[in-house]
């Protein structure tokens, strides 16, 4: 069995999406899984699998140095749990992941699946920063949080359920009823939004995401980091042309992916910045 689990991780193909919150990760990933060799999971994203063992942490940045034999068998094993039935009958099938939260740990991720390959997609910031604002403030259904609930580790549930009502109680009573928190955490964020305005706060999140996995993207390729460089302006101007580049990196060059692409348009795109008041757009010059 030990052997057959080995095998099984050697030809296990992990694509991980990479990106700053709110910067086209999600229409990417769903793209992908509109052809039949991409699969993924039945929600957004899967932070609490890479933070298995580590909910105390009150950061995303997990340190390789934390990484055990535990916790990588946890989250491979989690991956082929969701490889495993199809690439019974098609063996280029790639698992699609995209947590946001990855950009403040890409080494710990490539340490998990040196052999993974990577997309990077990178948004104009203003319009990224702008609608990473509008989801601190949004409601969040019951149907999405129990989507994600059901990957949460054993061993991680009591803390996860004891934050969830900590933080709907904190929104509750909140004068703009905005989330204590949203998305990536990068270090001491609930210190720097206490003494900064939200929009600051996701200048600072945008910007700590971006620098971090740039900074580890530019180490990281002495190493063997196969990664995709791309645009959400160039993805949703020119979506097959996009697509064609990444079926030529994934090796997939030879084969037909009917792409599901009618529903893409470049409609958002300067969005943002034509919403933020002048005042905020000086606040996240200064950041960013």
């Amino acid at each position: 069995m030990h052997i057959i689990i080995i095998n099984l991780i050697l030809i296990l193909k992990p694509l991980i999406i990479l990106g700053a919150p709110r910067s086209g990760t999600n229409i990417l990933r769903d793209t992908l899984c509109s052809s039949k060799f991409f699969t993924t999971w039945d929600c957004d994203e899967i932070n609490y699998i890479w933070r298995v063992g580590s909910a105390l942490n009150n950061s995303d940045e997990l340190d390789i140095k934390s990484l055990n034999k535990s916790k990588r068998k946890y989250i491979v094993n989690s991956f082929l749990k969701i490889w495993k039935g199809l690439a019974l009958k098609n063996q280029n099938i790639y698992v699609v992941e995209k947590t946001c939260a990855n950009c403040l740990r890409l080494a710990y991720v490539f340490e998990v699946f040196p052999k993974a390959k990577f997309i990077y997609i990178k948004r104009n910031p203003y319009d990224s920063i702008y609608s990473i604002k509008e989801r601190w403030k949004g409601k969040t259904s019951n149907n999405y949080l129990l989507k994600k609930a059901k990957y949460i580790p054993k061993i991680d549930l009591p803390y996860y359920a004891i934050r969830y009502l900590n933080h709907r109680l904190k929104q509750k009573i909140s004068l703009h009823k905005e989330l204590p928190t949203w998305g990536p955490r990068f270090k001491n964020i609930d210190v720097f939004r206490k003494k900064n305005s939200l929009i600051e706060t996701c200048a600072k999140q945008w910007s700590e995401c971006t620098k971090k996995v740039e900074n580890d993207i530019d180490i990281l390729r002495s190493k063997g980091l196969q990664i995709f460089h791309l645009t959400y302006e160039d993805f949703v101007s020119h979506p097959e042309k996009c697509l064609a580049e990444i079926n030529v990196f994934l090796g997939l060059h030879n084969k037909f992916n009917n792409f599901k692409v009618n529903t893409i348009n470049n409609k958002s795109l300067g969005k943002g910045k034509n919403n933020l008041t002048e005042l905020e757009k000086k606040l996240i010059s200064k950041i960013i």
